[in-house]
């Protein structure tokens, strides 16, 4: 115990409680705004003072940071996921599928630059850059996907599949719809 007669380690487990409440609330608030809210709003959806945000996250950037590397741990599964799937055809859909169904949106990890991000967190970036490049290899000498997509596309391009599912919203077969014409639309010239 401290001075106080505080437990460091309840300490410790406020904090961390503290930071994944205000994570659990960006990640709310940004799939509903499609941006990093205001300081004051996402302290109070996470129900936590606004000095304690900033303690955890100084800045926007370090929120979107946060988001970006959050939904990049998810990115790198669909990838490793999609490239132990058999089937190219069925890899790609299966990797669209499970970007939108989890709300993942790749653009976000462009605000991991090696200036920003650590590097457990250029780590991730690159496997998960190397998945997709994987993936989109095999596409391509299968015949899955036009021979002039490449990663920079299909982030894209999933960025804008992830803003169509949140505009259909809970409309029955939509985002299985927005997923087929984005694989469609990616098909190679038959």
């Amino acid at each position: 115990m401290d001075s106080g007669g505080t437990d460091t380690k309840t300490m410790r487990r406020d904090a961390a409680r503290s930071r994944a409440a205000i994570l659990r609330a960006l990640d709310t608030m940004y799939a509903e705004e499609g941006s990093v809210p205001g300081m004051h709003a996402l302290a109070a959806r996470a129900e936590v003072g606004v000095a304690t945000l900033y303690r955890h996250f100084p800045t926007r950037e370090d929120l979107l940071t946060a988001l970006a590397v959050d939904r990049l741990v998810h990115l790198v599964e669909f990838a490793d996921q999609a490239g132990a799937t058999p089937d190219t055809a069925q890899a790609v859909r299966n990797f669209f599928e499970s970007v939108a169904g989890a709300g993942c949106d790749p653009a976000l990890v462009a605000h991991l630059s090696p200036d920003s991000a650590d590097r457990a967190s250029q780590e991730l970036l690159t496997r998960f850059q190397r998945g997709l490049d994987h993936l989109l290899e095999r596409a391509h000498a299968d015949g899955v996907i036009r021979a002039d997509a490449q990663r920079e596309h299909v982030i894209a391009l999933l960025h804008g599949l992830l803003a169509t599912v949140a505009h259909l919203g809970d409309q029955p077969g939509g985002c299985d719809l927005a997923v087929d014409i984005l694989a469609r639309g990616l098909a190679a010239p038959q």
